[in-house]
């Protein structure tokens, strides 16, 4: 019996689909073979789990969910948009390359564009609240997304103050309100109500001035810029953080550099700065908008802060 020799030749390609990435040719006489070599993509717990479909997001798309035991999703490709997450009750899983993450109460997760997306119920839970929004943001979001990295193309951001998630809920919540509403301007609403709760995130960061304040400060500061043109005292102040009118105005000072009377002036000033440029109200009229019951008093107040009468400030724009 003869031997029959034969060849092979191996080669490295650049195809459209990443996961090829070889191609072997062996010959021998009367026989041609070809083998094709495969790269090993993203390592799933469940590599054999049916993939979550998707498609194009025009602008937005949006859910509001509870979800069971049950609910998995797995994209190992990610999607070309954006994918936001906001945990809003019981807990959901986070499974990346090299961890796992727990989204819980508070818990804003985005995925980036192309990164793989492996989440599900947490099974401690049980359940898992949450609302999310597939979107493309306008380029003016980027500095509102920059949150803390989990891994390559996932960010989280964790929300512990009460008032800001629910702030952040009801924002969610009217975005998806109105992506699912059949108004001339539904999409356009959805994005503004998406906007609004990004801001109430970044405006929690820890590395903004807002999110530093004492909590107990942030519903006092509320009610002196929407009261400030009505008496306002220290009592009625302090009974609203639930201290002590002394440690009150020792805490406020503290945190803002100011007494809460200079606090409650400034706001009432700056103010009507805004009115002597924008509206022909008169100086009268002006002091009575803005909370001084004494117009001449107003006048000297306002002198004293900005070094010139308010007749002579409007004569200046």
């Amino acid at each position: 019996m003869g031997v029959r020799f034969g060849w092979g030749l191996k080669f490295r390609v650049r195809l459209a689909t990443p996961r090829l990435t070889h191609v072997s040719i062996f010959h021998y006489p009367g026989i041609l073979a070809i083998a094709l070599t495969f790269k090993k993509m993203y390592d799933s717990a469940m590599p054999s789990r049916p993939i979550t479909p998707f498609g194009d997001t025009a602008t937005i798309s949006t859910g509001r969910w509870v979800q069971d035991r049950d609910y998995r999703n797995w994209r190992p490709q990610g999607t070309r948009d954006h994918l936001l997450i906001y945990t809003f009750s019981g807990a959901g899983s986070l499974h990346f390359p090299s961890n796992t993450s727990l989204a819980g109460g508070g818990d804003c997760s985005l995925y980036l564009p192309n990164t793989p997306q492996d989440y599900r119920t947490a099974g401690q839970s049980g359940t898992w609240g949450l609302i999310w929004a597939h979107v493309h943001p306008p380029a003016t979001w980027r500095s509102y997304l920059n949150w803390p990295e989990l891994s390559p193309g996932l960010r989280q951001v964790h929300l512990n103050d009460l008032v800001v998630r629910r702030r952040v809920k009801r924002c969610l919540e009217a975005m998806v309100h109105h992506s699912l509403s059949a108004q001339p301007m539904a999409r356009e609403l959805a994005m503004n109500a998406l906007e609004s709760a990004l801001l109430h995130i970044a405006n929690a960061r820890p590395d903004t001035a807002q999110a530093r304040l004492d909590p107990r400060l942030r519903p006092v500061l509320d009610l002196i810029h929407h009261r400030f043109d009505q008496p306002l005292a220290i009592d009625e102040l302090a009974a609203v953080a639930h201290l002590s009118p002394s440690r009150f105005a020792h805490l406020f000072r503290e945190q803002l550099s100011v007494t809460p009377l200079q606090y409650v002036e400034a706001q009432r000033l700056q103010r009507a700065r805004q009115l002597l440029q924008h509206t022909g109200l008169s100086i009268s009229q002006i002091a009575s908008e803005v909370g001084f019951a004494e117009p001449f008093y107003f006048s000297r107040r306002f002198k004293l802060a900005t070094g010139v009468s308010p007749r002579a400030y409007r004569e200046t724009l």
